[in-house]
């Protein structure tokens, strides 16, 4: 709910006024004695007070949040920071490779460390905007045998910790294939529609959520019964068995322009934004800032693929 201070003013006085000579014509329409009078008059007093700390209470948090946004820009610009480095960092290890004089592998460790630093100045911003633990991820897409998957590139350095091990397990038993996850199949599947992102507050609630996850953290219940019901409204979801429980996806493509000529477009990968708590976004506001980062990577990313890809043809040449 977005009002400003001038509509929640006009709104209460224009209420206040049409309310108060309701009342009056309605005591003179009943005849009200002094007594009935008095206590109308109380009522609709304490009815104002009321509404007006209500107004009062949605015009704080409306304002908290957007003051969140504004105490954000220093995590963002972090971000932008990262991301401007990463890219001239490889521009010149592109032109290294005319000249031999290139060692991949620190490309990757760099690539992979810049990359985490970013996702974690995201992932504060988000926590900070929020008020609850998020994390972030870089899902590339890759092919193996005509089917397409998606890996972890990076993540937040607290999260690379914990699933390095189960990322490059799943890595090397091709655990995840782009259809089989919900949110990476619309988005990719969905390409030429320019949707903008996949966004659920509350995972918990969307019945036969389709996600390669579930196959490392085991299987919810697909019977939503009344004690599940119940435990869903009151906060409890004992059935869930992702860390997660709120997410953003966004897609890190190109799409077409007036101005632009592209035989090929292409998606590269996602950004992924998580919760382990519900309905922590904002869906008018929050997809824009994940959309401006995923944006900002698809050059770099671009540059990174085009790398790899000569440097392994070049390998093949000698």
């Amino acid at each position: 709910m977005n009002i400003s201070d001038t509509k929640i003013g006009k709104w209460l006085a224009w209420f206040a006024t049409v309310f108060g000579l309701f009342i009056v014509v309605i005591k003179d329409f009943i005849g009200a004695d002094k007594n009935t009078s008095d206590l109308i008059t109380s009522i609709t007093v304490c009815t104002l007070l009321f509404l007006s700390f209500i107004i009062l209470i949605v015009r704080e948090i409306t304002l908290s949040r957007k003051i969140k946004y504004v105490s954000i820009n220093k995590y963002l610009h972090n971000c932008i920071h990262d991301l401007r480095d990463w890219s001239t960092f490889l521009f010149q290890k592109l032109n290294d490779i005319k000249s031999q004089q290139i060692n991949i592998e620190d490309i990757n460790s760099i690539s992979i460390n810049q990359l985490s630093s970013m996702l974690t100045e995201l992932a504060s911003a988000f926590s900070i905007l929020t008020g609850a633990s998020c994390r972030t991820a870089i899902k590339t897409i890759y092919e193996k045998n005509g089917r397409l998957y998606v890996t972890a590139l990076a993540r937040d350095k607290i999260s690379m910790q914990e699933n390095l091990n189960k990322d490059e397990q799943r890595y090397k038993d091709n655990s995840d294939p782009v259809n089989d996850n919900e949110d990476f199949e619309m988005l990719y599947s969905k390409f030429s529609l320019k949707i903008r992102c996949f966004f659920c507050n509350d995972l918990t609630k969307k019945r036969f959520y389709k996600n390669t996850s579930f196959k490392v953290y085991g299987q919810p219940s697909d019977n939503i019964d009344l004690i599940a019901s119940i435990n869903s409204i009151i906060g409890k979801s004992e059935k869930w068995t992702l860390p997660y429980k709120s997410t953003i996806v966004w897609p890190i493509q190109q799409q077409g322009a007036s101005f632009l000529t592209i035989k090929h477009k292409e998606c590269f990968g996602f950004l992924c934004i998580d919760s382990e708590s519900r309905n922590v976004f904002n869906k008018d506001w929050d997809i824009y800032i994940g959309a401006e980062v995923a944006d900002a990577l698809y050059h770099p990313l671009f540059l990174y693929k085009e790398i790899f890809y000569l440097s392994q043809t070049s390998q093949e040449k000698l």
